[in-house]
C-alpha cells in the first residue's frame, strides 16, 4: 500500500493535470476564434467544474490522502475538463480538416456524463468519510457507478449524440439498437439510484451525530442548490455548480468552519419555499385561465392567491424543517406530549431512562443523563460530560432530587435561548418522574423490610416459646400431677408443692410479659420508626390535655434498622414518655432521634423537676436499660442541659448489618 508521501504526490500531479485541461481548451479555443462561444455554453460549464473540483480535490487529497473523495473530486473534474477540451478541439478539427476530429467528438459527446452523474450516485453514497461500510452500501456505490457507465457507453455509441459536438458528423461506432437500449439502461439505473442515494443521504442525517451530521448537511444544501442552478443557462449555472466541491473539501477537511444548520435550515425553508410558490402559481394560473378568457385576470388571480398562500405555507415549513434541525425547541407542548407518551407506554424500570430519551430528542442532543443525588446515574445516547453541556436543576415540591444534562449537539455549537426554554418546560416533569420511580422504589424496599421483620420476629417468638414458656409450662403441669395425691395422703409435702408452683407460676407470668414486652409494634409496620415517635408524641399530648408539649425531631431518612434495634427505640422511648408524664410534671419534651451508618441514638429531655440527688433504677429505668444493653448498647440518664432530664440511648448498628 503507497504511503501518505506518494499518495499526497500523485494527487499534486493529478490535480495540476486536471487543472490544465482550462488553459489549454482556452488557447484552443482562442486559435479558432471561438473563446466566446465557449464562455457561454455547456463548455464553459465544464472548464470551470474542472478548475474548481480539480482544486478541490488537490485540497482534500493533501489533507486526507486516504479519502476517496479527493479522488472522486479530481475524476469529476478530469471527466468535465476532457469532454471540454474535447469538445472544442472537435469543432476545430472539423472546420481545418485536423485529424481525430471524429474520436474527439465522440469523447465530448460522452465523457461529460462522469462530470455530472456521480455527484449523486458515487459522491453522495461515500460522503462524508470516503468508505463504503458494508455490503450494502458497496452494493449501492457499485450500482451508482455502473448507471453512468451504461449511461455513457450509449451516448459513445450513438448516431446522433455526435451531433451535439460536431454537426453533420458520422460517429463511426455507431450502434443503433444496442447504443439506444445501453442509453435507457443506464439512464433508468442512474435516475433510480440517484433517489436511493438521496433517501439513504437523508436518513443518514437524520440519524447522525456530530460531525458527520455536520458534514452531510453541508452536501445536502449545495447538491440541491446546485441542481436548482443547473437549471438555468450557462453562464450563470457554474456559480451553484462549483459549491459542491467547496462543500465536499469543506465538510471532510474544515467541517467547523461555518454555522453550518442556520445555512441548513435558510436553504431548505427556501429551497421548499419556492417550489411551493412555484406549485401555487402555476397550478392556480392553469385553473383560472380555463375558467376565464385570454386576458390578464389568471395572472392576477394566482398571484394574489400565491400571496395569501405564502405566509402559512412559509410558517408551516418553518416548523418542519425547526424540528429536523433543532427538535421541538419551537413547539414545547409537543415535546411535552411526547414525554407524556413515553410515560403511559413505558414499563415502570423503563420508565426514567425513557423520559430522559425524549428529552435528548426533543432537543436534538446526542445524549443526555439524569444525575440523581444519591442514586445511579441515568444516561442515554452518547453522553459524556463536558464543560458545555446544558444543566437544569430536578427538584420536587422545593426538595432538591439532582440535575438533568444535555450534551451539545456539536463541538462548537451553543445552546439557545428557545433550547433553555424548552428544558425549563421539561426538566419539571422528568423531576416528578424520578421523584416517583424514588418513591417505588423506598415503597418496595419498605415492604421488603416489614416482610423481614415480621419473618425474625415470627423467628424470636418461636425460639422464646420452645426454650422458655414450653419448659416452664410443662413443669407448672408436672408439678400438679404430684400435688394432686399428696393433698390426700401428705398434707405438708403438698403444701410445699403448692408454694413452689406458685412462685413458678408467677415466674412464667413474668416471662410471658417479657415476650409479650418483646413483641414488635404494629405502628413500625405501618409507619416505621420516626412515623411511630410521631404518633407517641400526640398520644402523650392528648392523655395529658394539653399541659404537656412534645416535639419529636428525626433524620429525613433513616437507614436500613435492624427489627430488634427499631422495636427496642420504640419501646425506650414510649417508656421515657410515660415516666416523664408519671414523675416529671415537665410543660415541654423534646424526643430526638439521630442516625448514622454506625449508630442510632435516641434522646429524650424534658423541662421538669429532674431527678433527685441519689436517683435508683425502678422498674422502669431497669426496664429501659436493659432494652438497650441487651442489644450491645449504651444507656444514660442525668441532668439535662437546662435542667430536667435527660436520657441517653444508643445501639450499634455496623455490627448487625
Amino acid at each position: 500500500m503507497p504511503d501518505d508521501v506518494n499518495l499526497r504526490r500523485a494527487t499534486t500531479l493529478t490535480g495540476a493535470a486536471v487543472v490544465a485541461c482550462v488553459p489549454v481548451t482556452l488557447a484552443v479555443a482562442a486559435f479558432a476564434g471561438e473563446l466566446g462561444a465557449v464562455a457561454g455554453s455547456t463548455d464553459g460549464t465544464g472548464l470551470a467544474m474542472a478548475l474548481t473540483y480539480g482544486l478541490a480535490g488537490w485540497w482534500v487529497g493533501s489533507a486526507r490522502p486516504r479519502n476517496l473523495l479527493g479522488w472522486l473530486l479530481l475524476l469529476l473534474g478530469g471527466c468535465n475538463g476532457v469532454a471540454a477540451a474535447a469538445s472544442t478541439y472537435a469543432r476545430l478539427a472539423a472546420d481545418r480538416s485536423l485529424p481525430a476530429a471524429t474520436v474527439a467528438a465522440v469523447v465530448g459527446s460522452s465523457v461529460w456524463v462522469f462530470g455530472f452523474a456521480p455527484l449523486l450516485t458515487v459522491l453522495l453514497p461515500l460522503a462524508p468519510t470516503g468508505t463504503a461500510r458494508g455490503a450494502g452500501r458497496r452494493v449501492l456505490v457499485g450500482l451508482g457507478a455502473a448507471g453512468p457507465v451504461l449511461l455513457a457507453a450509449g451516448l459513445a455509441s450513438s448516431a446522433d449524440a455526435i451531433h451535439d459536438v460536431v454537426p453533420g458528423a458520422t460517429n463511426p461506432v455507431a450502434a443503433g439498437a444496442v447504443s439506444a437500449a445501453l442509453a435507457v439502461a443506464g439512464g433508468v439505473l442512474t435516475a433510480a439510484m440517484v433517489v436511493v442515494a438521496v433517501a439513504d443521504a437523508l436518513r443518514r442525517l437524520l440519524r447522525a451525530t456530530s460531525p458527520e451530521r455536520e458534514q452531510l448537511a453541508w452536501l445536502l444544501t449545495t447538491l440541491v442548490a446546485a441542481f436548482a442552478g443547473g437549471m438555468v443557462p450557462p453562464p450563470a449555472r457554474i456559480v451553484p455548480l462549483a459549491l459542491v466541491p467547496l462543500a465536499v473539501a469543506v465538510g471532510v477537511v474544515r467541517h467547523r468552519l461555518l454555522d453550518l444548520q442556520v445555512v441548513v435550515r435558510r436553504t431548505l425553508v427556501y429551497a421548499a419555499l419556492t417550489a411551493a410558490i412555484v406549485t401555487v402559481f402555476v397550478g392556480t394560473t392553469v385553473l383560472a385561465g380555463l375558467a376565464a378568457a385570454p386576458r390578464p385576470v389568471p395572472v392576477a388571480a394566482a398571484a394574489a392567491l400565491v400571496a395569501v398562500a405564502l405566509d402559512p405555507v412559509r410558517g408551516r415549513l418553518q416548523r418542519a424543517v425547526d424540528r429536523l434541525v433543532y427538535g421541538a425547541r419551537r413547539d414545547p407542548v409537543q415535546a411535552v406530549a411526547q414525554l407524556g407518551r413515553r410515560v403511559n407506554d413505558q414499563d415502570e424500570h423503563e420508565l426514567l431512562p425513557s423520559v430522559v430519551e425524549a428529552v435528548a430528542t426533543a432537543l436534538r442532543a446526542p445524549g443526555a443523563a439524569c444525575l440523581l443525588d444519591g442514586r445511579p446515574t441515568v444516561t442515554v445516547g452518547a453522553y459524556a460530560a463536558t464543560a458545555d453541556e446544558l444543566r437544569h436543576p430536578l427538584s420536587v415540591a422545593g426538595r432538591r432530587l439532582g440535575t438533568l444534562a444535555v450534551t451539545p449537539r456539536g463541538p462548537r455549537e451553543r445552546w439557545s435561548t428557545a433550547d433553555r426554554e424548552l428544558l425549563d418546560v421539561l426538566a419539571p416533569q422528568v423531576a416528578v418522574v424520578a421523584r416517583a420511580v424514588a418513591l417505588a422504589e423506598e415503597v418496595a424496599q419498605s415492604r421488603d423490610a416489614v416482610v423481614e421483620a415480621t419473618r425474625a420476629e415470627r423467628e424470636r417468638l418461636r425460639g422464646e416459646l420452645h426454650d422458655g414458656l414450653g419448659p416452664a409450662l410443662a413443669g407448672l403441669a408436672l408439678g400438679l400431677d404430684a400435688a394432686e395425691p399428696a393433698v390426700r395422703t401428705k398434707p405438708g409435702t403438698a403444701e410445699d408443692l403448692i408454694r413452689r408452683l406458685r412462685t413458678e407460676a408467677r415466674a412464667t407470668t413474668e416471662e410471658v410479659r417479657r415476650i409479650i414486652d418483646g413483641l414488635r409494634p404494629d405502628v413500625l409496620d405501618e409507619h416505621g420508626l420516626d412515623g411511630a415517635l410521631r404518633q407517641q408524641g400526640r398520644l402523650v399530648e392528648e392523655r395529658s390535655s394539653g399541659r404537656l408539649a412534645v416535639e419529636v425531631t428525626t433524620p429525613e431518612s433513616l437507614p436500613p434498622l435492624p427489627p430488634d434495634v427499631e422495636a427496642a427505640a420504640h419501646r425506650v422511648a414510649a417508656e421515657a414518655l410515660a415516666n416523664v408524664v408519671r414523675h416529671a410534671r415537665a410543660r415541654r419534651c423534646t424526643v430526638d432521634l439521630a442516625a448514622t451508618k454506625d449508630e442510632l441514638v435516641l434522646r429524650v429531655h424534658d423541662d421538669g423537676v429532674g431527678l433527685p440527688d441519689e436517683p435508683r433504677d425502678g422498674v422502669g429505668l431497669g426496664s429501659m436499660r436493659r432494652r438497650v444493653e441487651t442489644l450491645g448498647g449504651t444507656f444514660r440518664v442525668g441532668r439535662g442541659p437546662r435542667n430536667g432530664t435527660l436520657l441517653e440511648a444508643a445501639w450499634p448498628l455496623a455490627v448487625r448489618r
